[in-house]
C-alpha cells in the first residue's frame, strides 16, 4: 500500500507561530485565572436554632483591569532574553509578592527559577506594574501573599 504525501503546506511557518503563541496566551490566562480567584460559603447557626447559609466573600487582590489586563501587561512587556532564546531554554518562573493594603507590590522574588536570564525579566515585568487591587475580606482591605507564574515559551 503507498502512501500519498500532500505537496502542499497548509500552515506556514509565521501562521504556526501565531497559532502557539495563541495556545500560550491561553494558558498564561489560565495559570492567572486559577491563582487569583477564591470564594467560600460557610453556613452560620443564629439564635432562634434555624441554621441559615451566610455568604463570605474573601476577593483576592486583583490587577487594574482584571486578569485579561494583567495578561495583556505582561505579554506587552515581557522580553526574551538573547541568551535564552539562543540557549533554547522555556519554563515557568514563578513569582511570589505582597499586595499591600495600599495595592503597592513588595517583597517581590522568586518562588521557582528556571533559569537567571528569565528569572531577571519576570522580575523586571513584576517591578514595572502599577500598584493592584488589594484584596477584601467584606469591606476590610487586607495584605496578602501571591504567587504568579509568568511562562516563557518559543513556539
Amino acid at each position: 500500500m503507498k502512501t500519498l504525501k500532500c505537496p502542499c503546506n497548509f500552515f506556514s511557518k509565521k501562521v504556526k507561530n501565531l497559532f502557539f503563541a495563541g495556545i500560550a496566551v491561553k494558558l498564561i490566562v489560565l495559570a492567572v485565572f486559577a491563582f487569583l480567584t477564591v470564594k467560600q460559603s460557610i453556613a452560620n447557626p443564629i439564635d432562634d436554632g434555624k441554621t441559615t447559609k451566610k455568604e463570605l466573600t474573601y476577593q483576592l487582590p486583583e490587577y487594574p483591569g482584571g486578569q485579561e489586563e494583567l495578561v495583556k501587561f505582561i505579554a506587552a512587556n515581557l522580553q526574551y532574553p538573547d541568551r535564552a532564546k539562543e540557549i533554547g531554554i522555556t519554563g515557568t518562573v514563578y513569582i511570589e509578592f505582597t499586595v499591600f493594603e495600599d495595592g503597592s507590590l513588595n517583597d517581590i522574588k522568586i518562588a521557582k527559577s528556571v533559569f537567571h536570564d528569565l528569572d531577571e525579566e519576570a522580575l523586571r515585568v513584576m517591578n514595572s506594574m502599577p500598584n493592584w487591587n488589594p484584596a477584601k475580606q467584606g469591606e476590610q482591605l487586607m495584605t496578602t501573599e501571591m504567587r504568579l507564574p509568568i511562562k516563557f515559551s518559543l513556539r
